[in-house]
């Protein structure tokens, strides 16, 4: 009930709860993209998938209690000469604190979103796909709020004058009542007569809030295509010829296949140390992305023999 009082109050006009709702939603749907299989209990795969998406990387080790889990830290120590950190420093409310040996895999195991992801000291870190989901919440927070806007400003048709407060307060009932969808009122003659209405011309609110829509539309197509999940925003291929659209959908594969190869690498470190049998994969709906790209890398190399 209270957050129906808060819908009526603040309707859709709020830029930071529209973002908060839009974050959340695009690392769902992030978080739909990969299917883990023999994850040990001790491993939660939505703070694994977060962590990640929101911060790039997460350490595998069983140094704290024995229990192979993953963990969020800060990379430090000597760097190797690779310029790569040696050390991953862990504060753990529950398990506790340590530094782990990542160099070779020493104590712990280094998961990264890409290879984009890795932490040279020379450079920050990507931080995974935080600035994306970030940058796109925020597009669509503004962008809702607008269309939300110019919905209510297609409601104003007119401006009403009145000469007197009288007559003020009864065209306000009578505006609120065609507001509130009720199709007719009754006025007196007397009142209708000293009551002037001044239709606005001018404005082009449908075709507004159409392109508002359209550009919704936009926004959360190039978020996918930008993580390789072949999109077409208000179906525009069709201005593409086949060339062009195979470079395209080859191009995206590469940076699902990125993130995919990243942990399938991984896993396979990890369960050679630590005697597991972890696997990870494309969910089933998006398993033809890559295997279309693939073919059709195929077929322009058959072509070019």
């Amino acid at each position: 009930m209270d957050k129906f009082k808060t819908r009526i109050k603040a309707g859709i006009c709020d830029v930071d709860r529209e973002y908060q709702f839009y974050f959340k939603w695009l690392l769902n749907k992030l978080n739909q993209i990969f299917k883990w299989n023999n994850l040990p209990e001790t491993v939660d795969e939505t703070f694994l998938n977060n962590m990640l998406f929101l911060n790039g990387n997460v350490c595998w080790t069983d140094k704290l209690k024995g229990q192979l889990t993953v963990y969020y830290g800060n990379p430090g120590g000597e760097p190797d000469r690779y310029y790569l950190p040696t050390l991953f420093t862990i504060a753990n409310p529950v398990m506790g604190s340590t530094n782990v040996r990542i160099e070779n895999d020493a104590e712990g195991i280094m998961m990264f979103n890409s290879k984009g992801d890795k932490f040279f000291t020379y450079m920050p870190s990507t931080g995974g796909l935080y600035e994306l989901i970030h940058q796109t919440a925020t597009l669509l927070a503004d962008n809702i709020v607008s269309i939300n806007t110019a919905q209510i400003n297609g409601r104003v048709q007119a401006i009403v004058t009145a000469g007197n407060n009288i007559l003020r307060n009864s065209a306000e009932v009578y505006m609120k009542q065609l507001y509130a969808g009720k199709p007719y009122t009754v006025l007196d003659e007397n009142l209708l007569a000293d009551i002037k209405v001044n239709p606005l011309s001018g404005s082009n609110n449908s075709n507004t809030i159409a392109q508002l829509i359209e550009l919704h539309q936009y926004i959360i197509a190039q978020f996918f295509n930008s993580v390789g999940i072949k999109t077409n925003p208000v179906n525009k291929k069709e201005r593409l010829i086949t060339d062009e659209i195979n470079s395209v959908d080859n191009y995206l594969a590469v940076s699902l296949n990125e993130m995919l190869t990243s942990r399938q690498e991984t896993v396979e470190r990890i369960n050679k140390k630590y005697n597991t049998n972890i696997s990870v994969d494309l969910t089933e709906e998006l398993k033809p992305v890559i295997e279309e790209a693939i073919n059709e890398d195929t077929k322009e190399a058959d072509n070019n023999e």
